[in-house]
């Protein structure tokens, strides 16, 4: 930030000297020769303190590219973004609520508040990786799949979620799509915007339009700490498989716990010491 104000003061002081120069005769030469080097000297020593800064405020996660288990982590994690990336559209879906008034909302009993994401290669700001991730943005938040945890970031504020902890969940769902249809997606029904007891259409509103019934995937990532992200995938495929590949991810999270304990029982000195192992 501050590179970037001390260059627009120059570039500024710069062009309003010219526009003087324009109206009133060349400038000072003292003028002219001495303040610009000035300026540009406040930038020469602005630029290692931010480098500084940055280089502070970047974290580093280097990961052994050598141990076989850590590429198999790797490859799933990757994987679960792959499955992601299948879809030709992803939604982040961060507001839902039941309604009664089905007549009027083509019959739906739950709506939802949605805005398209895209996941993407690439790590997030301040993080620096020596593997290749995937991360997408869930509104106000940025997720980065890992190969032992999942890193969400929201502003400057970074938190890490390990695989043991999180909730995963892909299913199919049936959505009445008022906009246009992926083309990867399956539509399995149709309905009216605006529809009677029976389910055909209310003769009562002249603009009732014909509505398409997709089937789409919602894949949920929760924790106990209150961390809920719900994407929907323009197929079913896309939730489903992203799903089991972070759940071999948790399994795998669960089954290094498991294996650790004994070692660590072993190492307590006898009985009676399981309040001392990890959560």
């Amino acid at each position: 930030v501050v590179i970037g104000e001390l260059v627009l003061q120059h570039i500024v002081v710069v062009h309003e000297r010219v526009g003087q120069a324009g109206r009133h005769g060349p400038l000072p030469v003292e003028q002219s020769l001495v303040d610009p080097p000035l300026h540009l000297f406040a930038v020469g020593a602005a630029i290692p303190v931010y480098l500084q800064d940055s280089e502070y405020r970047t974290a580093r996660l280097i990961y052994d590219v050598d141990d076989p288990a850590v590429l198999e982590r790797l490859a799933m994690c990757n994987g679960a973004a792959e499955w992601l990336g299948s879809a030709a559209r992803i939604y982040h879906i961060y507001h839902s609520m039941e309604t009664r008034d089905w007549k009027t909302n083509a019959g739906a009993s739950t709506l939802i508040r949605r805005t398209p994401t895209r996941i993407g290669p690439g790590a997030l700001p301040r993080v620096e990786l020596n593997i290749g991730v995937y991360s997408v943005p869930v509104g106000p938040q940025h997720t980065l799949f890992l190969p032992d945890r999942v890193i969400v970031r929201q502003g400057r504020h970074f938190a890490a979620v390990p695989y043991e902890h999180l909730f995963v969940e892909g299913e199919p769902t049936r959505f009445i799509e008022d906009g246009s249809v992926p083309p990867d997606t399956q539509v399995v029904d149709t309905t009216w915007q605006f529809v009677n007891k029976s389910g055909g259409p209310d003769l009562r509103f002249n603009n009732n339009r014909q509505l398409p019934v997709c089937r789409y995937g919602e894949l949920t990532l929760a924790t106990s700490a209150g961390l809920r992200v719900i994407l929907q995938t323009s197929t079913a495929e896309a939730a489903i498989g992203a799903a089991q590949a972070l759940g071999q991810l948790r399994a795998r999270a669960l089954e290094g716990i498991q294996a650790a304990r004994p070692a660590q029982l072993a190492g307590a000195g006898g009985f009676g010491h399981e309040r001392a192992l990890p959560p």
